[in-house]
């Protein structure tokens, strides 16, 4: 089996070389006509970006420009044994409304209306779309049409997702072969033991928690500013974020100072996102419109940030005025870590030299992997033959989508899961008040003393809250990504099992078992940390735990073994950031925040999927759709209201009276 396996990858790693050095793209069994360029077919560029979607997905179809890959090994199509929209609709149709609902952030709410409508288990249906597949192959693309099934059932999402671990390729495209978008399994493996050092919970993560709380304690003083005594409205999300960026920078990456952070943290997030859209963030509204100028001056206008990084991963590593603004900021925290990487120390690199101490241990474990070509592993003696130019690109993408992943997902999923917390408090005032009552208790047992890593144990109420609120708002509603190792059955229409051949991908879905009345009750779509949680989903009641919370119906991290790798961190500066917050604060919702509350509930369209889902705003209407939660931070005692002694205040964070910014 090891010679068949070992020959099997080498006729892959033969071909991809003559891929490369050929700069031809061919399909697995024969060879189609595909966009070689930079030209991006996918279904949300087309309904997006074509002045006459209709027209241009038709002709991308039609003329082989995207060759249909979706007929299986017995002749027939996904779509013949599986429900879904292609049951009563033209795949063309279908494929435009996926591509307005990307772009739109709605694609979460599609396919959970789709899996109501087309399945007969309701939001644990597994269905079937239609995808268009775009994968890199060095500097060139392929794009394919295939179907792709979302798989909801619960049993079929935890068997998929621990069996079947090879991703499909669409982070490929600029994340090269990093540790969350390795299509090969072994190089994954490696990456993932390599950099799992960093979020060990009492060898890494205990002896930077100091900095954490540290941090915290900041962040409080900055909300108190924001919220002027509880008189102005203050966007949790742009805060939550804001610090949950500013946590890693100092935790986990081991930057000393603010400069860093002032320079990069807010310019990061809006090259993604945009900015927020709050009138007291005036000046980062003009900076975004400099920056989408100087994009247009260099012909890339309309670029969606994902397409930066997929042309920018190509070029040089270090940062460039020819990047776009994302790729800077990602080169320029590689190029920190490559200059400081002797500062950094990991909890290996303690074990080696005692007389370290742990520090930036992300940064000490990442620059280590810097060093790791990644594309060597995967191609083997392959990689050896090519260009020195076609080793850097491959090379430059690896290196930026660990950069990405853990700088983007490492704040991002985090800072929604605060908002849509304090969100949910702030519209039950009886859970606020049982959380305060806590935490008030929890203050009152630590008295003097410093915090200390294993004081988050007391906290079960938080813990519930924080439970469910990644229940409720799940940050990653679109789970993980997979392509079948080997042919599989799923569960069809009628309890029947379904065959799905080797290569199929999938995607194993959050949103929908997470709302499912079947399997959480009649309350499914309300907030409620006193329900009974299962298992593994509460940690057998351990109340803090540094080990994956998931079951069958319960994936807010996705499964194991290629879970969130950040989890850990996650759950330890949250408890950090709401200590901190709740000791000083309460949260009361703006008239706008209670007339949608209203409106809607908890209704999953509030949120926005970006990749991560944040709620979208409804204080400030923006043409970029911002993201945005605003709140009254009611102050629970004298130091909190006192919010007017003069300090230093950078621009970034808003707007705040003349006089309580030092000259």
């Amino acid at each position: 089996m090891a010679v068949a396996v070992s020959a099997m990858r080498g006729r892959a790693y033969r071909r991809r070389l003559a891929q490369l050095a050929h700069h031809v793209v061919a399909g697995e069994e024969a060879e189609t006509d595909v966009d070689t360029g930079s030209e991006n077919l996918s279904a949300r560029a087309i309904a997006s970006k074509a002045r006459d979607p209709e027209s241009a997905m038709r002709s991308a179809l039609e003329s082989g420009k995207i060759a249909d890959m979706s007929v299986g090994p017995d002749g027939s199509r996904l779509s013949e044994k599986l429900p879904g929209p292609l049951q009563d609709r033209d795949k063309m149709e279908v494929l435009l409304e996926i591509g307005r609902a990307e772009a739109a952030g709605t694609n979460h709410s599609q396919w959970m209306e789709w899996q109501e409508q087309y399945g007969d288990a309701g939001l644990e249906s597994n269905i079937v779309v239609p995808h268009i597949v775009r994968e890199r192959v060095g500097t060139e693309f392929k794009t394919w049409y295939t179907e792709k099934v979302m798989l909801s059932d619960p049993d079929d999402c935890i068997r998929i997702a621990r069996a079947h671990t090879q991703k499909q390729p669409n982070f490929q495209l600029f994340m090269g072969d990093s540790v969350i978008s390795a299509t090969d399994n072994k190089v994954w493996k490696d990456q993932r033991n390599h950099l799992t050092e960093a979020f060990l919970p009492t060898s890494s993560l205990a002896k930077i928690f100091p900095v954490s709380v540290a941090r915290a304690q900041a962040c409080a003083e900055i909300l108190k500013r924001l919220s002027q005594g509880g008189t102005q409205k203050v966007n949790m999300t742009e805060f939550y974020l804001n610090e949950t960026q500013q946590q890693l920078h100092l935790a986990l990456f081991g930057q000393q100072g603010e400069d860093f952070d002032e320079d990069y943290n807010a310019m990061f997030r809006d090259s993604i996102g945009g900015p927020p859209g709050d009138d007291r963030y005036q000046l980062r509204h003009r900076q975004a419109q400099e920056r989408a100028q100087d994009m247009r001056e260099k012909g890339r206008g309309r670029e969606h940030a994902f397409e930066s990084l997929t042309r920018d991963g190509a070029g040089a590593q270090t940062a460039s005025d020819k990047d776009a603004h994302t790729s800077q900021f990602l080169k320029d925290l590689n190029t920190f870590i490559r200059k400081n990487a002797d500062s950094f120390a990991a909890p290996t690199d303690v074990a080696a030299d005692p007389s370290k101490n742990i520090a930036g241990p992300l940064s000490a474990v990442l620059a280590k992997q810097l060093d790791k070509v990644n594309s060597a592993q995967t191609m083997g003696d392959a990689y050896e033959a090519l260009d020195d130019r076609l080793k850097a690109v491959l090379n430059g993408y690896s290196n930026l989508g660990n950069a990405f992943i853990f700088a983007f997902a490492g704040h991002d999923t985090t800072g929604h899961t605060l908002t849509w917390l304090t969100y949910e408090l702030a519209k039950n005032p009886g859970y606020q008040q049982r959380l305060v009552d806590e935490v008030d208790a929890f203050w009152e047992d630590v008295g003097d003393r410093e915090l200390e890593f294993l004081d988050m144990k007391k906290l079960p109420f938080l813990t519930r809250c924080v439970m469910e609120t990644l229940r409720l708002w799940p940050v990653v509603p679109n789970g993980t990504f997979r392509q079948l190792s080997y042919d599989d059955k799923i569960l069809g229409p009628g309890g029947e099992m379904v065959d799905l051949p080797k290569g199929t991908y999938v995607q194993v879905t959050t949103a929908g078992r997470h709302r499912s009345k079947q399997l959480w009750g009649e309350d499914a779509n309300e907030f409620n940390p006193d329900r009974e949680f299962e298992d593994d989903e509460l940690w057998h009641d351990q109340v803090y735990a540094a080990r994956n919370p998931h079951s069958r119906r319960f994936s807010p991290f996705t499964h194991t073994p290629r879970d969130c790798i950040g989890k850990n961190f996650a759950q330890m500066e949250m408890r950090t950031i709401l200590t901190q917050l709740f000791k000083n604060f309460t949260f009361e919702l703006t008239e706008e925040e209670r007339t949608a509350a209203d409106l809607h509930g908890t209704d999953m369209a509030r949120g926005k999927n970006a990749g991560t889902l944040g709620p979208m705003d409804v204080d400030f209407d923006m043409p970029h759709k911002p993201y945005g939660m605003h709140v009254y931070a009611i102050p629970r005692n004298a130091e909190a209201a006192d919010w007017n002694t003069p300090v230093e205040w950078p621009a970034s964070r808003g707007i705040v009276p003349e006089s309580a910014m030092l000259k």
